[in-house]
């Protein structure tokens, strides 16, 4: 309510391999605020195991969406929001819809022969027929356009909170990690998978071996098999002495390495905004990242890094003039990048800009 609107939040239980444990069916308090959480079901056909629903959402929709003046969708080829979309457009209710980075090129690709089903029957039709479509950064926005133009795709970057600043940061990283002062510490700070490209990033660094460096490969994953192959290929590159694997960081120790750090690097094939960018950059951090990272252009208009390619050669290129120019190790840089940063990543610009989106679009299915 702090910008005049009243939101609520209908979603399910689910949480990953279980569900959450809250009560369901009804609005409660839950992390500052008001939703309701629908019990998750999966399909026992395994084929369809991945894709979860739950079975009152229609009954709950069909009763309670009439009592809303604008309905924000987060996410595609899901029940709940093809469900709420389809509802919505059936009773005349105007939708606006993020889709998350489903729509990304990479995205598409994987589950394609479902995707583009869904999408034909039902999940394009559900866009065509939105207000507007939320995109967090200009290339999703470019992304939407492709599959639908003429959409009307606004963009609306994510806001990131600062961390307490810590001043002693670099030296607090160094004595907890046993790196020595001057040594430039890279950063990959990320949810390990197959598309963040962590083998074309150690192959790359593999060759920088003449430079004083060391790689924070923090982050976790489920994927015992990738983690595996991680382990083995820093191992077999002779890197064993050169990366630390400090596994899944937040609070305190996640602020330590953002404002600790030299460098940020992502490779990543596809992401979506690319939140763990936009915490490096609040905290000045420079960053090397790919195209298929969504702030890649952001980055550029900021001058807040170096967009390469997701191979090995451009990588290490990049990752060698960051470390050897003085540009990127200038203190006063780093100062320019974090305020240009907490300008464009405010949570205040988009709370008000959702609030415009919201009330032009009340506006004009009302007349």
């Amino acid at each position: 309510m702090r910008e005049g609107v009243e939101a609520e939040i209908l979603t399910s239980n689910d949480d990953g391999a279980g569900v959450l444990k809250v009560p369901t069916g009804s609005f409660l308090q839950h992390e500052g605020a008001r939703v309701c959480f629908l019990p998750r079901r999966s399909p026992s056909f395994r084929p369809l195991r991945e894709f979860q629903y739950s079975s009152d959402s229609a009954p709950w929709l069909k009763q309670h969406l009439p009592s809303y003046d604008c309905l924000h969708v987060h996410g595609v080829f899901s029940h709940l929001s093809t469900l709420a979309m389809v509802l919505a457009r059936r009773k005349g209710i105007p939708y606006l819809c993020r889709p998350l980075g489903q729509l990304h090129p990479w995205s598409l690709s994987q589950s394609a022969f479902k995707k583009r089903l869904y999408w034909a029957l039902i999940e394009r039709a559900n866009l065509a027929g939105a207000s507007a479509i939320h995109g967090t950064s200009e290339q999703e926005a470019e992304h939407v356009r492709a599959l639908l133009p003429g959409a009307k795709a606004i963009v609306i970057p994510h806001g990131v909170e600062p961390g307490a600043t810590i001043p002693e940061a670099a030296t607090q990283l160094r004595e907890a990690y046993g790196i020595t002062l001057d040594v430039p510490v890279i950063l990959f700070l990320s949810r390990w998978h197959a598309k963040k490209n962590i083998p074309i990033l150690l192959e790359a660094l593999a060759g920088l071996k003449s430079l004083p460096w060391m790689l924070m490969l923090a982050g976790s994953t489920d994927n015992d098999q990738l983690s595996e192959k991680v382990k083995q290929q820093v191992q077999g590159l002779g890197l064993s002495d050169r990366v630390i694997c400090p596994g899944h960081v937040k609070g305190a120790a996640k602020e330590t390495l953002l404002q600790g750090a030299n460098l940020f690097v992502l490779p990543s094939a596809s992401e979506n905004f690319g939140i763990a960018v936009a915490e490096a950059l609040v905290n000045g951090l420079p960053v090397c990242i790919t195209p298929g990272v969504d702030l890649a252009e952001t980055v550029k208009t900021l001058d807040g890094g170096m967009v390469c390619e997701p191979d090995p050669v451009s990588l290490r290129a990049c990752l060698q003039q960051m470390l050897s120019d003085e540009h990127w190790k200038d203190p006063q840089r780093r100062l320019q990048i974090r305020e240009a940063a907490r300008n464009c990543f405010s949570w205040t610009a988009n709370a008000q800009a959702l609030k415009q989106l919201y009330a032009s679009i009340v506006q004009r299915t009302s007349r």
